[in-house]
């Protein structure tokens, strides 16, 4: 992550005056929908991309701009990306503008759960915590689950937290949602199964949340299967 981080910096800084021209030469406010056009957009939203990697205010306002006067949501979503890893004021500003737009459109809102769940923001931990009391989230609801919880057992940076938080609260979650839906359980407990994937410290957190959650009375025979073999693997 830090070095993906630092050659995304040193991209955006050193090819700065070229992206941002290319940048313009593509953006366009009117939406055809052609390979060519396809072509143009995915290439511009990754300059923006970069761009905002140079951490200039500037760059941080122009995707804000896209993100209000687009008519697509390739632009839209091309825009939150370009700010989802960066602890700026417009990026704050343009997932709220999403969310009011967009409330009333479950699968379009599953879109915005999910960009927050992935962010590499320090705050993103604390910011799933919050969404989760959110109007947009309802922990019945699988779909909602699926776009916040599972995406955020994706975040390799953010889940994987030195301090074992992240574990913590995956737990809490799997232990809530069981006793109402043990299948979507079994999806959100995947992510501390892995703990053969990362350090002896982290390991030992993430088992320490499986024991827990194997010791949980009552429990589903699909969570508790999928813990104890999570355990011995």
């Amino acid at each position: 992550h830090v070095a993906m981080t630092f050659l995304k910096h040193h991209v955006g800084t050193n090819c700065e005056e070229r992206l941002l021209n290319l940048y313009r030469h593509h953006h366009s406010l009117k939406y055809d929908y052609n390979t060519k056009m396809v072509g143009k957009r995915a290439f511009k939203n990754m300059c923006l991309i970069y761009l905002n990697y140079v951490e200039k205010d500037e760059y941080h306002e122009l995707a804000f701009d896209q993100c209000k006067q687009a008519n697509n949501m390739t632009d839209t979503m091309g825009a939150l990306v370009a700010l989802n890893n960066h602890n700026c004021s417009q990026r704050k500003e343009a997932l709220a503008l999403f969310y009011d737009k967009w409330q009333h459109e479950p699968l379009v809102v599953n879109k915005w759960l999910m960009l927050q769940a992935t962010s590499s923001l320090s705050t993103t931990l604390d910011t799933v915590k919050e969404l989760v009391k959110h109007p947009g989230f309802n922990i019945n609801n699988p779909n909602n689950v699926y776009s916040l919880l599972v995406a955020f057992g994706t975040n390799v940076v953010r889940f994987h937290e030195s301090s074992g938080a992240g574990y913590q609260f995956m737990a809490d979650q799997v232990l809530e949602i069981d006793s109402a839906n043990p299948q979507v359980a079994a999806r959100v407990i995947q992510p501390l199964i892995r703990w053969q994937q990362v350090d002896v410290d982290r390991a030992t957190k993430m088992r320490e949340q499986l024991e827990r959650i194997a010791e949980t009375q009552p429990l589903s025979p699909d969570v508790f299967e999928l813990a104890n073999k999570g355990l011995v693997e």
